[in-house]
C-alpha cells in the first residue's frame, strides 16, 4: 500500500509540473508564434498545434542538443563552430517539425518564415541556457 502512494505522489507531481510547463510554453510559445504571424482559428487549435509540436520536438531536439554536446566534447572543437554547427542543424529540424505539424492541422496556418524565425529564436534561447548552464559549471570549478 505504501508503494502504491508513494507512485502516485511521483504521478501527481509528474502530471502538476507537466501542465506548469505546458501552461509556460502554450502561453509564451503562443504569444512568440502569433507575433511572427501564424493564423490559428481558435484557442484549442493553438493548444493542439503547440502540444503536438512539444511531443515531436522535445525528443529530436534532446538528441541532437546531446549528439552535438558529445561531439564538441570528442573533437574539441570550438564554441563559435559548435554554435555554427548546431545553428544548421536544429533551425531547419524545427522548421521541418512545424511544417509537418502545421500541414496535418487544418486550423492553423504558418509561413515558412514564421517557422524560420520561432526556430531561430528557440536556438537563441537554447544558447541563452547553454551560457548560464556554462557559466555556473566554470564557478563551481573555481571555488
Amino acid at each position: 500500500m505504501k508503494k502504491f502512494k508513494d507512485i502516485m505522489t511521483i504521478i501527481i507531481g509528474f502530471s502538476i509540473l507537466l501542465a506548469i510547463t505546458y501552461g509556460f510554453i502554450f502561453f509564451f510559445g503562443g504569444a512568440i508564434f502569433s507575433v511572427l504571424g501564424l493564423k490559428y482559428k481558435s484557442i484549442w487549435s493553438l493548444a493542439k498545434f503547440i502540444a503536438i509540436y512539444m511531443i515531436i520536438a522535445l525528443p529530436i531536439d534532446f538528441i541532437i542538443y546531446t549528439f552535438f554536446k558529445i561531439v564538441r566534447q570528442v573533437k574539441n572543437i570550438s564554441t563559435i563552430e559548435y554554435n555554427a554547427v548546431y545553428f544548421f542543424a536544429d533551425v531547419p529540424t524545427n522548421m521541418i517539425i512545424i511544417g509537418m505539424t502545421e500541414f496535418f492541422m487544418k486550423d492553423i496556418s504558418c509561413s515558412m518564415l514564421t517557422a524560420f524565425l520561432f526556430s531561430s529564436i528557440c536556438y537563441l534561447i537554447n544558447i541563452y541556457f547553454d551560457l548560464i548552464l556554462q557559466n555556473k559549471e566554470n564557478k563551481k570549478e573555481t571555488v
